[in-house]
Order: C-alpha cells, then structure tokens, then sequence
C-alpha cells in the first residue's frame, strides 16, 4: 500500500481552511509508482465543521469519504467563532489511496488556528455638560465597547469627520478612557449657542491587538458621540435701584415697579418672585412682581426724607438661585395749599369803616 504521515495544517480563526493534496503526504511503494488517486477521510474533527463539496461531512467507521485528488480543494474547514489553538485546534485521520484503490495506513491530521485580531465594537453614546460649566469639565456619558479578544483600547475625534475642527476646538477627549472634557478656558452659555447647543463626531476607537500581538493587526470601529450642551436654571439679575414718591400720597400708593431681568429662555425658568427681607418695611411693601407701594402719608417737611428696603428675587423653581438688592426711595417735597389756621374772630358792633377787625394766620409747608 501507499504511504503517508502525520499532517499539520494551519488556518485562522474566523477564516475557512481549504485542504490541498499537499497537505497529505503520498508515497507509492510499487517498484513501479502507482499515481495517488485521492484521499479517505476516516473520522472528522471533533469541534468546527468540515465540509465537502459544500455539504457537511458525516462519516463512520464502515462509510469513510473517499475524496478524488482533483476535488481535494473542496474539503473545507472552519472553527468554531472566535475560537482558536495555534499548538492544535482539532483533528481528524485520513489516508491516502492510488490509482488502484489501494488504502494506506491511517494518520492523524492536526489543525491548527492561529488567531486573528477582532475589530471592536462601539456603540452610540450621548455625552452632556451644563451650561456655565466649570473649567476643563469632564461631560456625563461613556461610550460602550466590545471586543472578543481585546479590553484596553484607545479614543479619538475622527480627523476627517466634518464636524472635527469644531468639536476640536471645544472639547478634549482622553486617548485612554474616551471621557470627553471642556477644553480649558472654554465656559458654554446656552441661551447664545443657537444650533451649537447640540453637535456630533465621530470616534475612531482602536484595539490593543493582544491576540497576535503585532501593531500591524490592530483594528479600529467608529461610533458617533453627541455632544449636548444643556440649559441649566440661572438667578435672575437684579441690581440697587433708587424710586421717589410725593408727599403726601394715600397709604398704598405705586412707588414704581423694580426692573429685574433673567438669561433663561425657558419661560418655566423665568419665574422670578420679590419678597422684602429688610429695612423699612414698616413704610414700604413689594408684592411677589415687584411692585413697590407705600404703607402710609408722607410728610417731607417734618419725616424722613429717603428710606431703603432691601429685597429679594428668588427663581419660583429654585430657592437657592436668590439675589438680594437694596431698593432706595426718595420722598419728593410737592406745593401744598396754604392753610388758614385762624379759627374764629371777633368785633364790636357799630365799627368805623376801615376798622381792623383781626389779622388772619395761616400755614404753608
């Protein structure tokens, strides 16, 4: 009979194997050769599949698979996803057979995959930060990466994304953990960022390549990152403010209304409340929108002439946001009529013409 040997074949993880007659060893021992007709596989790897002609192989003990030597290239195996045994995966036992149908001796077959690197996977992410941020702050959100044979990667903006030189410009992105930060110096302001308060980019994220461990079969995948900037509930503004109101107005007179301002937009943001919180609230009052009215008669000559009152703005949505401001009110001096403080008079019955009966008193402040 012909003979043959032990065979190592090698093959890549995730990658099809196709046998060649050169992979099984043939040698006719006839004075006169005898050409090899084919191989007989015997058994079958244990784990993977191997196909013939492009149908799974199945064989027994009594019914081996009798391959012609023209065909032998479609034999074909493949290991089981992402798995793989550089030193010996599987095998099988196969002989060879000549023109003759003569069968060698069995050998044993080992495959061995060598592994291949797998590029990663990422997904999506979201990444936010509040307007008013702090210097150099890290933004919310991680992007999720999978990878089957790597766990350690590496992050960047995609250079040729369209939207790289401004995303560059603002934010840095740690080459190591993905983590996005403000660029230092940078500080968003909401209410004047217009279409900017929400901007994407894509990531380029890079394996290790531990598998092989060679730089040249390290792999990359691109997920997009959007970047929201999110409007956060400012204090409202307030500043000292001086009023006058005339003597001697009734209790409850408007002195004026207070001037207040708030950057937020969102009109739920924008509820403001005044409440007086010192000075001379005995003389003065403030309602909750800022309207200012005396609580009693003013008399310039004889009072006080300025008063204060300190008040407070405080966001209806947020206590904390509160700003307190020194209201100054001035008491205006007006013409007043004259009074007559002479009450009553006296005279002699029968007076000569041109008689003076009495000088009268009166009272202008």
């Amino acid at each position: 009979p012909p003979l043959t040997q032990d065979a190592t074949v090698d093959g890549v993880e995730d990658e099809t194997l196709v046998f060649t007659a050169d992979d099984f060893y043939f040698m006719s021992t006839s004075p006169v050769p005898i050409p090899q007709s084919g191989i007989v596989v015997v058994s079958i790897p244990a784990k993977g599949t191997m196909t013939y002609l492009g149908e799974k192989v199945t064989v027994t003990g009594t019914k081996p698979l009798h391959i012609p030597l023209d065909s032998i290239g479609e034999l074909k195996y493949t290991a089981d996803k992402n798995e793989y045994n550089a030193q010996g995966y599987a095998s099988f036992v196969f002989a060879v057979e000549d023109d003759n149908g003569v069968v060698s001796d069995s050998a044993v077959a080992t495959i061995r995959i060598k592994p291949a690197n797998d590029a990663p996977v990422a997904k999506n992410a979201v990444f936010t930060v509040k307007e008013n941020n702090a210097n150099g702050e890290t933004l919310s959100g991680k992007m999720s990466v999978t990878d089957i044979d790597d766990s350690v990667f590496t992050y960047a903006f995609d250079t040729t994304d369209p939207n790289f030189k401004k995303v560059d410009s603002l934010f840095t992105i740690d080459l190591n953990t993905g983590s996005i930060s403000v660029k230092d110096g940078i500080v968003f302001d909401y209410e004047t960022m217009g279409a900017d308060t929400a901007m994407t980019v894509k990531i380029v994220v890079s394996d290790k390549s531990v598998t092989t461990g060679k730089a040249a079969d390290i792999k990359s995948s691109f997920a997009t990152a959007t970047i929201k900037i999110l409007d956060a509930n400012e204090s409202p503004l307030l500043v000292d403010q001086q009023f006058a109101v005339d003597e001697p107005m009734p209790r409850g007179t408007v002195v004026d209304s207070v001037v207040f301002d708030d950057l937020d937009k969102d009109p739920i943001k924008r509820i403001d409340v005044f409440t007086a919180v010192g000075g001379d609230t005995a003389y003065f009052s403030i309602d909750q929108n800022g309207v200012i009215r005396t609580k009693k008669e003013f008399d310039y000559e004889t009072e006080r002439r300025t008063y204060t009152i300190d008040v407070a703005l405080t966001d209806k949505n947020d206590p904390t946001l509160t700003v307190v401001r020194t209201m100054t009110i001035d008491i205006r001096n007006v013409n007043e009529n004259p009074v007559i403080t002479t009450e009553t008079i006296s005279v002699k019955e029968n007076p000569e013409d041109g008689t003076i009966v009495d000088t009268l008193e009166a009272l202008d402040k």
